[in-house]
């Protein structure tokens, strides 16, 4: 899962696609990231001329994140426009918070119940 984080002007997620990058290449074109929304099933679509090549992963850096909500969950597909392949997909989180503070979606969901000591018995 990735974690996109909305504080930032221009976030950058990196992934490592189902393709096989040219030697030394610095970039890589005609990539088209979307995003479908999990609960209402809308579909925003993120077309960049050229993503950076970093190692073996790639950087692609979102221009515009006003469609992104966040605290919400989004299915994460990236394809080549020229073959329409899917090569590489994921889910994708967005979040305001930073540092150790992390969304839990199961906030007021869990209660622990106080049985038990946490002892064992060594045989």
């Amino acid at each position: 899962m990735i974690v996109l984080n909305k504080n930032l002007a221009n976030p950058v997620i990196r992934f490592l696609p189902f393709y096989n990058i040219p030697k030394n290449a610095t970039s890589i074109a005609d990539l088209e990231v979307r995003l479908i929304d999990d609960e209402t099933q809308t579909e925003y679509t993120y077309t960049t001329i050229t993503n950076s090549v970093v190692g073996d992963f790639v950087e692609h850096t979102f221009n515009d994140t006003s469609n992104i909500i966040e605290d919400k969950y989004y299915t994460l597909r990236v394809v080549r426009t020229d073959t329409n392949k899917v090569i590489y997909r994921d889910k994708l989180f967005a979040t305001t918070q930073t540092g150790n503070t992390k969304f839990d979606n199961n906030v007021n969901q869990y209660t622990p119940a106080d049985s038990g000591n946490n002892d064992y018995i060594i045989l």
